[in-house]
């Protein structure tokens, strides 16, 4: 009621959005409405993370400990714990390992052309987004770019000639933004294939007028 308020206020919709699911998913069970401020102690937060250390992976339980991190430093800050009393999460400690993850694959080019075909294959209502899911898979694989990025991406900051985009905005959670992620402006070469899918694209879709790829 107090600090997921506060974060939706002061933080971007990214963040609010990412605390909203930890919680639901990770700290509303341990917390179960029964635990109160003023009787949590460091050791409820031990048990905590030795739980969530036997089920899940290293960034899960990272991500846990820095909302519960965050939660305790507003209430301290806003005089919700016991007058005189420190912050419990200060000496939680970790003692167990986490649960190892296997190493993740990327796709293969040829696995990348095989899913634009099949988008490129559908046809009635579903043909438009099924060809603007292709231009985005494209884009985050022949650029390399982060799925806001494809997402925040305009024409206006694309050069077909040098075959380069200027990634400078992006889109999450329904928002655009004028940053990316790292809040870095940078440029991003790509291949050849991306480029034939670009000029394709803006002949279909404005007669090559440059405007925002979502156009």
């Amino acid at each position: 009621q107090v600090f997921l308020p506060w974060i939706k206020k002061h933080r971007s919709p990214s963040t609010y959005k990412s605390y909203s699911v930890y919680w639901k998913a990770y700290l509303l069970p341990h917390f179960n409405h029964t635990r109160t401020l003023a009787d949590y102690e460091s050791h409820h937060g031990n048990r905590l993370i030795e739980a969530l250390c036997s089920k899940y992976s290293e960034n899960t339980v990272q991500h846990a400990r820095a909302l519960c991190s965050a939660v305790f430093a507003l209430a301290k800050t806003q005089g919700y714990l016991p007058k005189g009393s420190s912050n419990p999460w200060r000496d939680v400690k970790r003692t167990v390992a986490a649960q190892p993850v296997k190493d993740t694959v990327a796709y293969t080019q040829k696995e990348v052309e095989l899913i634009l075909d099949a988008l490129n294959q559908v046809e009635g209502r579903e043909e438009y987004s099924a060809k603007m899911a292709g231009m985005l898979v494209a884009i985050c694989f022949y650029g390399g770019l982060r799925p806001s990025e494809a997402a925040g991406l305009k024409w206006e900051d694309v050069d077909l000639d040098k075959k380069r985009m200027l990634i400078r905005a992006s889109f999450v959670a329904g928002t655009f933004r004028e940053t990316t992620k790292s809040t870095e402006n940078r440029y991003v070469s790509f291949f050849p294939q991306l480029r034939a899918r670009m000029v394709l694209w803006a002949l279909e879709r404005r007669g090559g007028v440059g405007v925002g790829l979502s156009g």
